[in-house]
């Protein structure tokens, strides 16, 4: 088992928005520097893309959150920190040859996509804009892309992507919140089960019952349907066989 650190956590999230974009919008970001900000309530997470990057990250930064309840958390020096940090390493910094992309808690201050499949566009000066104050003055003119999911076609079946920590090589995970765990299920990023707990109230051995018994129960069901896909196909190739003797004895 392989606990993330922040740092590949920023930039695994970064990443899957990086494909998301590719497969969908390519022409918002080829040639273009590529700033992404994946916001929480606990933490933002921002991680550099230069120009022609191929989706290889150049830098990362970290900041607080969107607390609820927070008074103007876009004005905190953290996040404007974090903003001039990634934003001095661009190389070229002409409005048309970068992008800002955010996603998460930011929703809350500017418009979600109506349409999940699609992005909202904000030209800036979004520093107009309450919960945005991070974005400098050098930026404004940069165009920004707000999303929250996308749905692909796999074969003939669609998955819905979000934001996510899948890799090649691992599809599934635990996402441990600050109040919640969930059972997370790749490519896509799905949460296919969670449980909610109370640090103030639940010891640790509580709340590790409860992920232990959700992983428990989640791996049962995927057992179940698997061996179900297992009996359909049987099926079908057993149908397949008796039509083929048929038509031999015809």
């Amino acid at each position: 088992m392989e606990i993330l650190s922040v740092e590949k956590e920023a930039t695994l999230e970064a990443g899957s928005v990086f494909r998301m974009l590719t497969m969908r919008y390519p022409e918002k970001i080829e040639g273009k520097a590529v700033l992404t900000v994946g916001t929480g309530r606990g933490s933002c997470q921002w991680v550099l893309y230069e120009k022609d990057s191929f989706g290889v990250s150049a830098k990362t930064a970290f900041s607080g959150g969107y607390a609820k309840g927070a008074e103007d958390p876009g004005k905190a020096e953290d996040k404007a920190a974090a903003f001039n940090e990634l934003w001095s390493a661009i190389s070229d910094k002409s409005v048309d040859d970068v992008v800002i992309v955010t996603w998460g808690s930011s929703g809350s201050f500017v418009d979600w996509p109506a349409d999940p499949n699609q992005i909202n566009e904000v030209r800036l000066p979004a520093n107009e804009i309450s919960g945005l104050e991070w974005i400098n003055s050098e930026a404004q003119g940069v165009n920004m892309l707000v999303l929250s999911s996308m749905t692909f076609r796999d074969g003939t079946n669609e998955i819905k992507w979000k934001p996510n920590w899948c890799t090649d090589f691992c599809q599934d995970y635990v996402d441990l919140g600050s109040g919640k765990v969930a059972s997370v299920k790749g490519p896509g990023g799905e949460q296919v089960a969670k449980v909610e707990f109370n640090f103030q109230t639940e010891s640790i051995e509580e709340i590790g019952d409860k992920v232990i018994s959700m992983q428990e129960a989640r791996e049962e069901a995927d057992y179940a349907s698997r061996a179900q896909e297992a009996r359909e196909e049987a099926w079908k190739n057993a149908r397949m066989r008796e039509i083929f003797a048929q038509e031999a004895r015809e």
